[in-house]
């Protein structure tokens, strides 16, 4: 099985979906992270430490079990969405041919986040044009202060058997957005928070942006059905609204 995952920058699919990305290595799916957004903040980075940090975010990528492709020109600016990344993103997915697909929510708080999503909806309403089949696409949650004012789960992934190896993905990275302190911090708050709310110790938590085609399944529910957890209970409601 393929799965896709489409971060923004370096280091997100990794710190987003990486308990996932951990537990899926272990079913024997074949992974990709595809980080669309890549951008040096800064010109001053020698081309030297550029290649270093690029070492870096293939051994983490790797350590999850997934390839990476960097699209980015990978030089300082805001990126946005545009015709010509539509069109290479598109060509990423039809070539890779995905099952299971994971992008930002649409909602994110970070500008940039918000543009690939929109750069992964079109490419992927693309790619389905083109023959592309995916059963199944999900969004994930990035930082606290950039996703979840605006994202009501819809079911978690328990990745406690997989934090330390998400950490030893996560230490990789020696950047001057990305450190590896601050990325294992931020991660076990967020995953510490999710995993509270079902009960558990550690979670990672989802929105569905496409159901499974005609009456299938969730793939991704059949993979890691001991880890999956839907959200809402009789007290809190799924979406976490007053309904009544």
């Amino acid at each position: 099985m393929n799965v896709l995952y489409i971060g923004a920058h370096n280091d997100d699919c990794e710190c987003n979906a990486g308990g996932v990305a951990a537990l899926l290595k272990e079913k024997g799916c074949k992974q990709l992270f595809v980080n669309p957004a890549s951008i040096w903040h800064g010109d001053n980075i020698s081309e030297e430490t550029r290649k270093e940090w690029e070492l870096q975010e293939i051994e983490a990528a790797k350590i999850l079990g997934a390839q990476k492709i960097q699209t980015a020109d990978r030089y300082s600016g805001l990126y946005q969405c545009n015709a010509d990344d539509i069109k290479k993103l598109t060509k990423i997915i039809c070539d890779f041919n995905p099952d299971i697909v994971f992008i930002h929510w649409p909602m994110d708080n970070h500008i940039e986040h918000r543009a690939v999503a929109e750069l992964s909806e079109k490419a992927l309403c693309l790619a389905h044009v083109k023959g592309s089949k995916i059963s199944e696409i999900y969004a994930f949650e990035a930082g606290t202060a950039q996703t979840s004012d605006f994202f009501k789960p819809d079911f978690y992934i328990d990745v406690e058997s997989v934090l330390e190896t998400v950490n030893e993905s996560l230490r990789c990275f020696n950047q001057n957005t990305a450190k590896a302190h601050n990325l294992c911090r931020d991660k076990e708050t967020r995953d510490i928070f999710r995993g509270s709310q079902i009960g558990i110790k550690y979670a990672e938590a989802f929105k569905i942006i496409k159901y499974p085609n005609r009456n299938n399944d969730f793939m991704l529910k059949q993979l890691l059905n001991d880890q999956f957890c839907w959200a809402g209970n009789g007290m809190y409601p799924a979406g976490g609204y007053n309904y009544f």
